[in-house]
């Protein structure tokens, strides 16, 4: 019986999403769109990283509603 491998987008999309809510903002853009392409994959091919996906794509989400309402808050 083979292991299942975890997606590597799904990795690096909470990699990207986590680093995007600390330092650069467009990280979480990022993290969104690496954790979509990855539940895609991670469909098609059987793998795990399901979670870590989903994670990733809230936590970019959260970073970018951050940022605007930041600069929203600053605009005042």
């Amino acid at each position: 019986m083979e292991k299942k491998q975890t997606n590597k987008n799904a990795i690096i999309s909470i990699i990207c999403s986590c680093v995007g809510i600390i330092i650069f903002w467009w990280l979480g853009i990022v993290g969104i769109i690496l954790g979509a392409k990855s539940l895609k994959e991670i469909k098609q091919n059987n793998e795990k990283g399901n979670v870590l996906a989903i994670i990733a794509i809230v936590i970019g989400a959260i970073d970018v509603i951050l940022f605007f309402v930041g600069i929203g808050l600053r605009a005042m």
